[in-house]
Formats: structure tokens, sequence, C-alpha cells
């Protein structure tokens, strides 16, 4: 159960953003009061394996999340970074396949979670409720691509700068020892990024 009580208000209002013209269900609220619960993962814990399908989704309270994929030949490329009250989610979740990415805990991390059993009564209790968070993952994935592909288009200081402004929770570096993730992320070498950094 969802004990932060200010963290599950942030949850709702995001939901509710999400498609304003559709109220939520009335019991939704308290459902997921009941039934989601706080976890505090380890620094660097996977959350979800590459290949394997995924348990829960995932509400960040306080840290960031990122995802990576291992490509045919090996290659690590970082696709996501997300930070405190994001979800955390992907198709591969609502679906029940194998998910395209590996889902990691960054450092001092506290997220609520959710597990398939729980959101599939929810599709089952109020009509409606798996299309919209359908939408919710895809809205929430095509605004993660977006803001990916807006950083790549910036010179490598804007990118850099404008990283830092978006994910605060990843400074100081040093806290956060994510230099190889983040470098591979915006494209640029760790030497660069922390070149930059210094400036």
């Amino acid at each position: 159960m969802l004990t932060i009580k200010n963290a599950f208000e942030r949850l709702m209002r995001l939901l509710r953003s999400i498609k304003p013209e559709q109220p939520l269900p009335v019991l939704l609220e308290p459902y997921l009061l009941k039934n989601m619960d706080e976890y505090s993962p380890a620094s660097g814990e996977v959350l979800v394996k590459q290949g394997e399908k995924p348990k829960f989704a995932y509400f960040i309270i306080r840290g960031y999340i990122y995802v990576y994929l291992h490509d045919e030949n090996g290659g690590k490329h970082v696709k996501r970074f997300y930070r405190e009250n994001r979800i955390v989610a992907f198709l591969s979740f609502l679906e029940l396949t194998n998910s395209p990415y590996t889902i990691v805990a960054g450092h001092d991390t506290l997220v609520s979670k959710i597990g398939i059993e729980e959101m599939t009564v929810i599709y089952d209790t109020w009509k409606g409720m798996k299309e919209f968070a359908q939408l919710v993952v895809m809205q929430y994935d095509e605004v993660k691509e977006g803001q990916h592909l807006k950083l790549l288009n910036m010179a490598a200081d804007d990118r850099v700068r404008e990283f830092y402004n978006l994910y605060p929770c990843m400074w100081p570096p040093l806290k956060a020892r994510m230099d190889d993730e983040i470098a591979e992320y915006l494209q640029i070498s760790a030497r660069t990024l922390r070149r930059i950094r210094k400036q």
C-alpha cells in the first residue's frame, strides 16, 4: 500500500492529465492506493531484463530509472531516462510479451509499483481502462522519443546542459556515477561529457 500521500496525489494528477475529458472511475483511486506498493531498489538493480516478461509497472517517487537495450552484436544503447513523478511501463507489460528493454533503478530511488494481476482486475472492472493504459504508455513513449531526438539535434555543449536541466536528480555526477550511460544516451564520449560539465 502507498503510504506517501503526496506521491499518490502526484500520480493521480498525472493520470487525470492524460485524457482530461475522460473522468477516471471513482473507485479507481482507492483501488490503486491499496494495491500499489512502495519499493526501494538497490542502486543499479535490474527491474526488468531484456527478453523477459515485465511483472510490474512503476511510478517514480524519488530518484531516476534508465532503460537500455543490447543489439544483436552486443552493443549497449541507452534509450530512456525517467525522473521522479514519471510512469515507467511499456506495451510489453500490458500485452504480457517479452520486454525489448532492460530497465534499471538509479541511485537513491524510491518507486511505487503495481503488478499485472492487479492491472488485469482494473481492465475487467472498469470498461475502457485497458485502452486508457495503452494510451498512457504510447503517449509517454512518444514524448520520450521526441525529447531524445531534440537533445541529439543540439550542439554537444547544449546537449549536456539541457540533459542536466531535464534530470537534476543526476547531479552531482559523482553521486549518480552514470557518465558512461549518459554519454551513450547523448551520443558523445564520456570524456567529452566530463569536459563540457567542467565549463
